[in-house]
């Protein structure tokens, strides 16, 4: 039978602490359960032991509770749903009972007989439920242990296991009887323990809390970037409390706060924001872990990327303390000295404002992110500093003044550019929104060709149509047909003095060209960097200055002679378009490389004329990712593992955050060699884009390619060195079957695709709200496709 209210008392003389507990189900048998464990407590039950664990289970709840006071008076409130529950409790309020019924403990919650089984919002009504409580002044005890809910249907068979933050959540299992009797049962006294039992929790364990490391790092990073810069974390218990803190604190100013599959992650994604929008980050990871960021802290450090990473460390001294980087056998701070990390070493309280001054300087300095080793008493500190640290002067976005030397450079370049007839090339490194548009005004003005390099793919379109002058890739890999017929001639490289190279904002290293070092001796190259140590040997002109302040002098001194214009326009338009080889057009099963690239290249040219398709590529190291940066068209620039020391799995580590953080739809290009080799980073995906749903309204597509070997290697084996791939070249793909499943605001499609479907694939990658996983069968082959110089065959002579 349903009940309103019954109260269900200890024996005298004991003197009970009065509890309420909510009963909230429209199920008889769930609530005789319910009462039956309740009464198992409170000594009420009788002796009946419907299971030995349940006799155990009683026997051991009432000796604890004998033993250490805890003795109860319940009053049960039970209700059919959690609006009716909270009316019921602030009338039992307002009825002024006595004696008192104590505050609200326990919340039993039925979720499968009040229809809320299935309910994706179930977080958002309990807080509603306590909210209206709280508004009233209902006293209530709520912890982590305080509200059970309970299920018919496993949730995990929708395809994806969590559990929630605010609730525990159970399944009910009829084969088992007994079982739910002694979970309530547990769930009671295991409240009543860690409610009422002296508070035995460590700091690292208390929430809503505020530190004052936290408290600085935000303002200071709020003072630089707003609320444009990025919060990354990935949990440990020391680190906690500073990590919901400063959640809270980014959350409030509309900071986006985002996760990854592991440490490494975290950094893929801040290293692709950096290189793609230059955003500021804090990054806090747990102790140890920043030997988990691989090569791609070296890349963040190579990259400049502006930032803290907070890792928690021993007090210089402890006794090998545990997980501690700082002790006798070694000293994390050497390691990434030698790597020209910054560190810092936060180790009192007392002394952080001048550490933090050091950290702040160095964050300004832009040599890449800043390390702040932490002990536990700087994480945990909550006093006010002695002083504020002071802020470094910011650096200013105002173009700096050219100095005498560098004006003359300038004139030098200038005089190239209007007067000398001569084929010019600008390969650009990494371009802010505004050079990148400088770049174009000054190429179309000037007749100047551009190319790019893997490391940093840029724009091949805009505005729906081609950027002029744009040739492609130039490159130790990533060989291109039109960048490559324009420097020469009958495949020897062009006389020096007929044409000339600007490296953009460049170290002008091995993988920008794919000229040996002899033969760059017959290349006429131009340099311009921000940094005297990266100036090449074997430039003509080393231009060492800010890339705006270059191009807005560029740009405004450019006057271009009439006739100069019309040959280098004439050379552009000369250089060859690729010669179609005969495997981008043989439907072979599995499909080729040169194929599927061909088609897919196709396919996204009509996407950005005909339907506005606007994406940011994702490219991974490998031989697909190569012929993807060749032969599909780009509309912004792109986010590649193969910037700095080209790192397999960097780029699909990142797709976490660049789902969040990118304006338009996202395509992922990844082989199964970088698949496999890195941690899934699609349930930090999903995780992501349920706390900013608003944010994936867009399409996300990632292509893993599977060929069964690593071939971009195995082509190297082949080609250049006749032997055999061997079994080191063999990769083993396990294949997924296709479905659909919805997470909150992303519906995620799988596929394998054997064959290229344009109709299908058209429809995928244009519809919002979608993550679509398409594994891609193909097969292996030599023949060019991109990948390099060498793998030009006769299939692209033309006839």
């Amino acid at each position: 039978m349903m009940q309103n209210s019954t109260e269900i008392a200890p024996p005298a003389p004991v003197k009970a602490k009065p509890l309420i507990v909510a009963v909230i189900t429209r199920d008889d048998g769930y609530l005789d359960a319910t009462l039956a464990a309740i009464g198992d407590v409170t000594g009420d039950a009788g002796d009946t032991a419907q299971h030995p664990l349940h006799a155990e289970a009683v026997a051991k709840a009432r000796r604890y509770l004998a033993r250490s006071g805890q003795i109860l008076a319940v009053t049960v409130v039970v209700a059919g749903a959690l609006d009716e529950a909270a009316t019921k409790l602030l009338v039992l309020a307002a009825q002024g009972a006595d004696p008192d019924p104590g505050p609200l403990g326990m919340v039993y919650f039925d979720a499968a007989s009040t229809g809320l089984e299935a309910e994706p919002h179930l977080d958002e009504r309990l807080e509603a439920f306590y909210a209206r409580l709280a508004e009233a002044s209902f006293p209530v005890l709520r912890s982590p242990y305080a509200v059970v809910v309970h299920r018919r249907t496993p949730w995990w068979s929708e395809g994806a296991h969590t559990l929630a933050d605010r609730y525990l959540q159970r399944l009910l299992t009829p084969e088992h009887p007994w079982l739910l009797r002694v979970e309530q049962l547990s769930a009671l006294v295991d409240f009543v323990e860690r409610s009422f039992e002296p508070r035995r929790n460590h700091k690292a364990a208390l929430r809503e809390l505020t530190t004052t490391l936290g408290d600085e790092l935000v303002r200071f990073l709020a003072d630089r970037a707003g609320a444009d810069w990025l919060l990354f974390y990935y949990t440990g218990s020391s680190v906690s409390p500073l990590i919901d803190h400063v959640e809270r604190a980014a959350t409030e100013r509309g900071v986006l706060v985002l996760r990854g599959a592991n440490e490494h992650g975290l950094a893929c994604g801040a290293l692709a924001n950096h290189l793609l929008h230059g955003r500021r980050f804090l990054m806090i990871v747990g102790t140890a872990m920043m030997d988990e960021l691989r090569g791609t802290l070296a890349n963040m450090r190579s990259a400049g990327a502006r930032g803290f990473i907070v890792c928690p460390e021993a007090d210089v001294g402890s006794w090998f303390t545990f997980q501690g980087t700082i002790t006798r056998d070694e000293d994390m701070r050497e390691a990434l000295a030698a790597r020209r990390i910054p560190v810092v070493y936060l180790d009192r309280p007392e002394t952080m404002p001048a550490r933090l001054e050091e950290a702040f300087r160095l964050h300004e300095e832009a040599r890449g992110p800043v390390v702040l080793l932490v002990t536990q008493a700087v994480i945990e500190s909550r006093d006010p500093l002695p002083r504020r640290p002071v802020y470094p002067v910011a650096s200013s976005s105002a173009l700096a003044a050219l100095s005498p030397a560098q004006q003359a450079g300038v004139a030098a370049a200038l005089a190239i550019l209007n007067r000398e007839r001569i084929k010019i090339v600008w390969q650009c490194g990494r371009l802010d929104p505004e050079e990148q548009a400088l770049v174009h005004e000054i190429a179309e003005r000037g007749g100047i060709a551009l190319v790019d390099t893997l490391g940093h793919p840029g724009p091949s379109h805009q505005g729906g149509r081609p950027v002029p002058g744009y040739l492609g890739t130039l490159g130790l890999y990533g060989f291109n047909q039109r960048s490559h017929a324009f420097l020469h001639a009958d495949g020897k490289l062009n006389p020096r003095a007929e044409q000339c190279v600007f490296f953009l904002k460049s170290k002008v290293g091995q993988r920008a060209t794919l000229f040996t070092p002899s033969r760059r001796a017959g290349l006429r190259m131009i340099q311009l960097t921000d940094r005297a140590d990266h100036v090449a040997p074997d430039v003509e002109l080393a231009l060492v200055m800010d890339a705006r302040a270059f191009l807005h002098a560029v740009r405004d001194g450019l006057d271009v002679d009439p006739a100069v214009l019309a040959h280098r326009r004439a050379a552009i338009a000369a250089a060859a378009a690729p010669g179609l080889d005969l495997a981008s057009r043989l439907p072979s099963a599995p499909m080729s490389p040169n194929y599927f690239f061909h088609a897919l290249g196709q396919l996204v040219e009509r996407m950005i004329t005909e339907d506005g398709y606007d994406y940011t590529g994702v490219y991974d190291v490998g031989r697909c990712s190569v012929s993807a940066t060749r032969a599909v068209p780009r509309t912004r620039r792109g986010w590649s593992g193969w910037y700095g020391r080209a790192l397999m799995g960097d780029a699909p580590a990142a797709l976490s955050t660049l789902a969040i953080t990118e304006p338009g739809h996202l395509v992922a290009f990844v082989g199964d060699g970088g698949r496999s080799i890195i941690a899934d980073p699609l349930p930090a995906l999903l995780e992501n884009a349920l706390a900013y749903p608003a944010r994936a309204d867009k399409n996300v597509t990632v292509f893993y390619f599977s060929n069964g070997t690593y071939s971009g290697i195995r082509t190297y084996r082949e080609r250049l060195a006749s032997r055999w791939g061997g079994r080191q070249m063999r990769t083993f793909d396990l294949l997924e079957p296709d479905g659909e499943r919805r997470f909150g605001p992303l519906l995620v499609v799988r596929r394998t695709l054997a064959t290229f479907d344009a109709t299908t694939l058209r429809e995928a990658m244009l519809a919002r709200g979608r993550l679509n996983v398409f594994t891609v069968l193909l097969g292996h082959n030599n023949d060019d496709d991109g990948f390099s110089f060498v793998t030009a065959g006769w299939q692209r002579e033309r006839v």
